[in-house]
């Protein structure tokens, strides 16, 4: 009964901790996306503007 009661709290937070791990893990992906795009455009930009 007891190594159940275990089981069931390691499963729990397990589960807690990897819920908690994917939203940020999703927030910075966002995040991520956003700095990559604006790296982009500024790469862009500084090719546009070399170039004549």
């Amino acid at each position: 009964m007891i190594r159940l009661l275990h089981l069931a709290i390691l499963f729990y937070l397990g589960y807690w901790l990897i819920s908690r791990f994917w939203a940020v893990k999703d927030m910075t992906e966002v995040i991520d996306v956003e700095v990559i795009a604006k790296e982009l455009l500024d790469k862009e930009d500084s090719k546009n503007s070399v170039v004549p």
